[in-house]
């Protein structure tokens, strides 16, 4: 079992990527997409696959590809549904 520790602002970033429909992919060696917010390869940020059969995602942070975790997709869209992207928390008075 590996612990892939993920920044707020990567899963922010995340968020706000999948929300806006702008996430950049690349295929890895062994043929996954690995999919990531546009415009943040150069600077840590979370990865995710889906894997075949799209039971399952992997997750890893740009800084240890090497330690990944997997999780089902029901626990995975918990987590997306619990990310608020920047700009669309509760509005301050």
């Amino acid at each position: 079992m590996a612990t892939v520790r993920i920044p707020k602002a990567a899963q922010e970033a995340f968020a706000a990527a999948v929300a806006a429909e702008v996430v950049a992919t690349f295929k890895d060696d062994s043929g996954l997409d690995w999919y990531y917010p546009w415009g943040t390869r150069e600077v840590d940020h979370l990865e995710v696959a889906l894997l075949p059969g799209g039971d399952e995602v992997m997750l890893r942070m740009s800084s240890d590809r090497a330690a990944t975790i997997v999780c089902p997709i029901e626990r995975w869209y918990e987590l997306v549904g619990r990310m608020t992207p920047p700009g669309q928390g509760p509005q301050e008075a």
